[in-house]
């Protein structure tokens, strides 16, 4: 590195919601996630992700439970990402291309609480409730 360049920063710690809170502060305004033709701001993204977060804890979902995300790469894949931190859910990532019999071992492997897929792939996601249950 040039000399110029420092060897470590300093990271501050603090929960990762608090990042995002801090960006919506700070850059309201600012892209957050572009994603094909959609746009959101730090203000859209960090609203998006409260209102579902609420949701989630409407649902049940409280600190410590898993939540198995069967989506793609995708904003809604973030916002999940980042409500489940506001609840202190652990989100476990799963590939929207798995059949149900992998989603299901998933579930059961982690003991999840909550399934969340994408519509247009809900059969893995059928199927795999067939073969275990959440909360």
């Amino acid at each position: 590195y040039p000399d110029d360049v420092p060897p470590g920063c300093h990271i501050p710690q603090m929960r990762v919601e608090v990042l995002l809170e801090k960006a919506a502060d700070q850059f309201p305004n600012h892209p957050a996630i572009h994603f094909y033709s959609t746009t959101w701001t730090y203000r859209e993204l960090l609203a998006r992700t409260r209102q579902v977060a609420g949701n989630l804890q409407k649902l049940g979902i409280k600190p410590g439970d898993r939540i198995v995300v069967v989506l793609p790469n995708s904003p809604e894949y973030v916002v999940l990402w980042f409500a489940a931190q506001y609840c202190g859910a652990e989100v476990v990532p799963g590939n929207p291309l798995y059949p149900g019999r992998d989603v299901a071992e998933l579930i059961r492997r982690t003991d999840a609480k909550m399934l969340i897929g994408l519509d247009v792939r809900l059969e893995p996601c059928t199927d795999a409730l067939q073969e275990v249950s959440v909360d």
